[in-house]
């Protein structure tokens, strides 16, 4: 499953992707853990989250899974 992200704010040069995904990952994982997506995870799905600039270009993709949720 994946989820796209226009950050209208910025081109995706203007993002710092690892300052980023340190902010955005762990929220993203409290958000998939708190939502039916959970049950997705248990099972082994994989979830992305895929993040563009406004001028269409990618910044980061980050995937959430059993692993990164500790779930085992």
């Amino acid at each position: 499953m994946v989820y796209q992200y226009e950050l209208i704010e910025f081109e995706a040069d203007e993002i710092d992707v690892v300052s980023f995904e340190a902010e955005v990952r762990q929220s993203l994982i409290e958000e998939v853990m708190n939502s039916n997506l959970r049950a997705l995870v248990e099972q082994g799905a994989v979830i992305s989250f895929k993040y563009y600039g406004y001028d269409q270009e990618e910044i980061t993709t980050i995937n959430i899974n059993r692993f990164t949720c500790k779930i085992v």
